[in-house]
């Protein structure tokens, strides 16, 4: 009987909340705990072994009780960030396999079919069909409003590399989803459920642009010479670039004494912020501050 270490490649991002180990016949479930809580104690399997060391990359845990050459199964569950771009999040899954792992699996660039395979499947909580894209070939096993579910065809070789996949969300408007998963009813070890909730913003094509009135304020006293004037102008120029044609805006220079670039709000025409932006240019610093009056 030998004890074991399992290394599974996971994002740094992501949380292992479930574990359970099927070995020969038996099944043993788990909970996570943090990695620096010290384990100890006896049990049928003998003393367990200390706190392994984390490995950047890599979800470790000790399998105990195991005989060489034994085959040891895992079920792992996590949850993990998913980056969000133009209205799409992406999954992506660490299932690159090294070659000094699986090396008489290579078949030149590829993996022997059958070795790597996924079951997807998404829930986006709103009743609009999915759409959806991967890096690789996938099937569809079930779909229904808001849901999909695919699958790789194990009978293709598996090109060797990180697993992604998108789904769009953007919609009408600003789309909320709660997601509950119930606890595993084989790992009687941890009962506890756990939960998801996204928000996603609306597509900015289907959206209408709030107008927005917005006043610059630049400190142009004689305490602003030199490098922080030039700092505070290009903050201005910067913010400017930001104004859009709903906008309206003006800019108010002051020392001891305000100095609008304009007698009131305009708008945030091309050609009225390349004019303010000529203004901000020729502001130089100089004179007391008075912070009274404004």
């Amino acid at each position: 009987v030998e004890n074991g270490v399992l290394f599974v490649p996971m994002p740094e991002e992501g949380t292992v909340t479930d574990m359970v180990l099927f070995v020969g016949k038996k099944m043993f479930g788990s909970f996570v705990i943090d990695n620096e809580t010290p384990l100890g104690g006896k049990g049928k399997a003998g003393s367990l072994p200390s706190p392994i060391p984390k490995t950047a990359g890599f979800f470790t845990a000790p399998v105990v009780g195991t005989k060489i050459g034994e085959e040891v199964k895992v079920t792992l569950s996590w949850f993990q960030p998913m980056k969000f771009y133009q209205g799409a999040y992406f999954l992506t899954l660490p299932t690159l396999i090294d070659s000094d792992v699986h090396g008489s699996k290579r078949q030149g660039g590829a993996l022997a079919a059958g070795l790597v395979t996924i079951h997807v499947t998404v829930n986006t909580g709103v009743p609009e069909p999915v759409r959806h894209s991967a890096v690789c070939q996938m099937h569809v096993v079930s779909q229904g409003p808001g849901q999909v579910t695919l699958a790789t065809d194990r009978h293709n070789t598996w090109t060797n590399d990180i697993f992604q996949l998108s789904y769009l969300v953007w919609g009408n408007a600003i789309v909320t989803s709660l997601n509950i998963q119930g606890a595993n009813p084989n790992n009687q070890a941890d009962q506890r459920n756990t939960f998801c909730l996204s928000i996603s913003p609306p597509d900015p094509s289907r959206t209408q642009t709030f107008a927005r009135s917005v006043v610059f304020l630049l400190d142009r006293s004689g305490s602003m010479s030199g490098h922080p004037m030039k700092m505070a102008r290009e903050s201005i120029i910067f913010g400017l670039d930001q104004l859009t044609e709903y906008d309206d805006f003006m800019i108010i220079a002051y020392n001891k004494s305000q100095h609008p670039n304009t007698p009131g709000l305009q708008s945030a025409k091309r050609g009225n912020v390349d004019d303010a932006k000529g203004w901000v240019s020729q502001i130089d610093a100089g004179g007391v501050t008075d912070i009274l009056t404004p």
